[in-house]
């Protein structure tokens, strides 16, 4: 959401540069997809190991946020950020994901299911009320801040219109920075507390079985008759 206002507001992005941007966040969703595949299910690490590499990578996307967001910034200075969000995503969503494996066959697809509807649905609408909320707050705290100097201005001098957008502009970057150092402390707490939980499950079972072995596993948990028709 806070990326969004940036790129819409500040950076007047049009339709082709979010492709292009897309695009960066693409390949940090292929690398992640890679790296998630030789680091946790070849090489064994555990969930927690790989859970924090990918929380780390979000880190690192606000903090290069935090540094580079302002008029100037180019689309150059976005692939970073933008492809460790994208990679940080995938490999939280793999690491979660392949947690459940450990649910039995039958309760699988209702486990999968409940956790994509709090993701997606609820975790999705919540936080981006949550954060155009806050945003909202501090845009509107910044705005008396800049503006309560306005009364000592030689208006005749200045021309109003002019000196409102620049305050409107510097509230509105002050407003960015100050969200993402929120988040960024947020996440650093939430790191230090994912540090000190324990959870020593390796992932033993982590590369799924072939589709012909799931094929022979629901043929033999189907009644006589039915199982003759395969």
């Amino acid at each position: 959401l806070v990326e969004s206002i940036y790129f819409d507001n500040i950076l007047n992005y049009d339709l082709t540069h979010l492709i292009s941007i897309n695009w960066m966040g693409w390949a940090g969703i292929v690398i992640g997809a890679v790296f998630s595949y030789f680091f946790f299910a070849k090489r064994k690490n555990s969930y927690k190991t790989t859970f924090l590499i990918g929380f780390c990578s979000l880190i690192l996307y606000q903090v290069i946020m935090y540094f580079i967001i302002d008029y100037q910034t180019s689309k150059e200075m976005l692939i970073g950020p933008v492809f460790f969000r994208n990679f940080g995503y995938v490999i939280i969503a793999i690491t979660l994901q392949t947690n459940l494996t450990k649910v039995p066959l039958k309760d699988f697809f209702q486990s999968i299911t409940a956790m994509s509807f709090v993701s997606v649905a609820v975790g999705s609408a919540w936080g981006s009320a949550l954060l155009q909320q806050t945003f909202d707050k501090l845009m509107t705290k910044n705005l008396m801040l800049l503006g309560s100097s306005i009364d000592s201005v030689n208006h005749q001098a200045t021309k109003l219109e002019l000196m409102t957008q620049l305050i409107q502009g510097q509230s509105l970057m002050v407003t960015f920075k100050e969200l993402y150092g929120v988040l960024i402390i947020l996440g650093l707490v939430c790191l230090f507390f994912f540090i000190l939980y324990r959870y020593p499950a390796l992932p033993t079972h982590v590369l799924y079985p072939t589709l012909d072995t799931i094929k022979r596993v629901v043929i033999n948990q189907l009644p006589r008759k039915m199982r003759n028709m395969f």
